[in-house]
C-alpha cells in the first residue's frame, strides 16, 4: 500500500476465571477481560528504513476475596489497566540508526477497600554509529527518563509523588575477525540522576573449527554488570492481594554490581541426509554485590492479612550453573530439549528464592507442509525450586506442564491457531497453600486457547 508495509494483530481474550472450591466465596483465579493491538509500519527511503510499531493493552480484572462479615457484601480485588507503547526507529544500513520509544501506564487495582491509581511513564532515545574498516567500531549513546505517581483512592493519600529518574549511558565497542577467530571488547558508561557515575566492561572471544560434515565453535566470555534500581522497585506498591500478596518499594535499595565469565561450545552436524543435529553447552559464573531480591516482612504481611515482599539488597550472591541444548532437525520434523542447572546462593550459603535448580525444557513440532500447518507438543518440567521464608513449609518443590498447540496458515493473510494449556491439569493444593506450605506449581488449571491472526 503505496510503498509501505503494514501489519494489524487484534487479540482479545475472555477468561471467566475458576473457583477449584464453589462451596466457598473465595475465587481461586480472577475472571480477566484483555485486548492486544500491534500495528507495524515501515518503509524504504533510498538509503534509509523508516519503521513504526505501535501497542496498546486494556484489562480488567475482577476476583472475589471474601464476605464482609455481618453484610451480604463481599470484598474483592479489582484492576483496570491501559498501556500504550510506541517506536520509531531510522535506519541507514551498515551506518547509523536513531530510535525512540515511549510509554504510557494507566492502572487503578486493589481490594476494593484500598484501591490504588498509578500512573507510569517512560521515554527513551537511543543514537548509533558503525564504522567499518579492518575492525568494526560500534559507538552510542541513550537517553532515558521514568517517572512515577501513585495515590491511594481510600484514603486520598499520595503515596508516590512524582518520583521520577534520568540516566545518560555512553558505550563503545571493537569487533575483530581473523578468518575463524572473533573477538569483542567493549564499554559502557552511565550517568543517574539518583546514583551518579558508574562503567563496565565486557570481552569475548570465539574461535570456529569446519571439519566435514561437522562444525564447532567455542567461545568464552568476561566483564561486568551494573544495574540501577528502577522506580518501581524503590517506590511502587504492587498490591496483588488477590493471589495472596504484596510487593513494597524500598528506597533505600542501592545499584547491584556483579563479575561474571562465561564459557560454552556448540556443535553442528550435517550429514548427507535431510536431517541436522545440533548441541549448546554453556556454564556461567556470577559474582554479585548488593544483588536486589524481594524478601519476606512478618510484621508487614501480619498487618496486611496476605504475604508482604519488600526489595532488599542481598550484600553477596554467587550465581552458577549449565545450560545444555540438543536439537534434531528434518524436513518435517523439529526436536528440541532445553536442561538447565542453578546454584544460587547468597553470601552465607542459603539459597535464593524461587529458582529451580533443574528446568528442563522440551518439545516436537511437526509441519504439515499441503495445509501449511503445524503441530507442537511441549513440557516444561522444574524441580528443587526453594520457597522464600514466608512460608511454613514445603507441600511440593517440583512441577511439570504439557501443552500442545495446532496452528494453520489459511491464506496469505489470515491464521489461525488452537492449543490446551496444562493438559493434565496440574495446579497448586489451595488446601495446601493456605496452610502456609509451599507448592511450585501455578495456580491456573486447564485452559482451551483459540485464537485467529489478520495481516494486511
Amino acid at each position: 500500500m503505496f510503498d509501505w508495509q503494514t501489519s494489524l494483530n487484534v487479540q482479545y481474550i475472555d477468561d471467566p476465571g475458576f473457583d477449584y472450591d464453589p462451596d466457598t466465596v473465595l475465587q481461586n483465579g480472577a475472571s480477566n477481560d484483555k485486548t492486544f493491538l500491534h500495528l507495524d509500519l515501515s518503509r524504504d527511503f533510498s538509503q534509509l528504513r523508516f519503521s513504526s510499531k505501535s501497542r496498546w493493552f486494556s484489562e480488567n480484572k475482577y476476583k472475589v476475596l471474601s464476605s464482609v462479615p455481618g453484610q451480604s457484601s463481599v470484598l474483592s480485588y479489582q484492576s483496570e489497566v491501559e498501556q500504550w507503547q510506541q517506536d520509531m526507529r531510522l535506519t541507514a544500513t551498515n551506518d547509523w540508526h536513531i530510535s525512540a520509544r515511549a510509554l504510557g501506564h494507566n492502572e487503578t487495582s486493589g481490594n476494593t477497600n484500598g484501591l490504588r491509581d498509578t500512573q507510569i511513564a517512560m521515554q527513551e532515545l537511543e543514537l548509533q554509529k558503525v564504522w567499518m574498516g579492518d575492525l568494526e567500531w560500534i559507538a552510542g549513546m541513550t537517553l532515558h527518563q521514568d517517572q512515577l505517581d501513585q495515590i491511594n483512592l481510600a484514603s486520598q493519600i499520595v503515596e508516590v509523588d512524582d518520583a521520577s529518574r534520568q540516566s545518560a549511558e555512553g558505550f563503545v565497542q571493537v569487533n575483530a575477525s581473523w578468518q575463524s577467530f572473533q573477538m569483542l571488547l567493549g564499554s559502557r558508561v552511565q550517568y543517574d540522576s539518583d546514583f551518579n557515575w558508574h562503567q563496565a566492561w565486557r570481552g569475548s572471544v570465539s574461535y570456529r573449527i569446519d571439519s566435514g560434515d561437522h562444525s564447532w565453535q567455542w567461545r568464552a566470555g568476561a566483564g561486568q554488570s551494573y544495574r540501577v534500581p528502577n522506580l518501581k522497585e524503590r517506590y511502587y506498591i504492587f498490591d496483588h492481594s488477590n493471589l495472596g500478596y504484596m510487593i513494597i518499594g524500598n528506597d533505600e535499595l542501592v545499584p547491584e554490581t556483579a563479575n561474571n565469565v562465561s564459557g560454552g561450545v556448540k556443535w553442528l552436524y550435517r550429514p548427507n541426509t535431510d536431517w541436522q543435529f545440533s548441541s549448546d553447552l554453556n556454564l556461567h559464573y556470577t559474582d554479585a554485590d548488593d544483588f536486589i531480591i524481594t524478601t519476606a516482612d512478618a510484621a508487614l504481611s501480619q498487618q496486611a492479612g496476605v504475604d508482604v515482599f519488600v526489595y532488599s539488597n542481598v550484600e553477596q550472591a554467587v550465581i552458577q550453573g549449565f545450560d545444555v541444548a540438543l536439537s534434531a532437525e528434518h524436513n518435517v520434523v523439529k526436536w528440541q530439549v532445553n536442561y538447565s542447572f542453578l546454584d544460587a546462593k547468597d553470601g552465607n550459603g542459603q539459597r535464593l528464592a524461587e529458582r529451580p535448580r533443574h528446568l528442563i525444557k522440551a518439545s516436537v513440532t511437526y509441519q504439515h507442509l499441503p495445509w501449511d500447518a503445524d503441530i507442537q507438543f511441549y513440557v516444561v518440567a522444574s524441580d528443587e525450586e526453594s520457597p522464600d521464608s514466608s512460608y511454613a513449609g514445603t507441600y511440593r518443590d517440583h512441577a511439570i506442564t504439557a501443552n500442545v498447540q495446532f496452528k494453520h496458515q489459511y491464506s496469505d493473510h489470515l491464521s489461525w491457531q488452537v492449543g490446551i494449556e496444562n493438559i493434565f491439569d496440574q495446579h497448586q493444593n489451595t488446601a495446601k497453600t493456605q496452610q502456609g506450605l509451599f507448592d511450585a506449581r501455578g495456580i491456573v488449571s486447564r485452559q482451551i486457547v483459540l485464537s485467529t491472526q489478520y495481516q494486511f
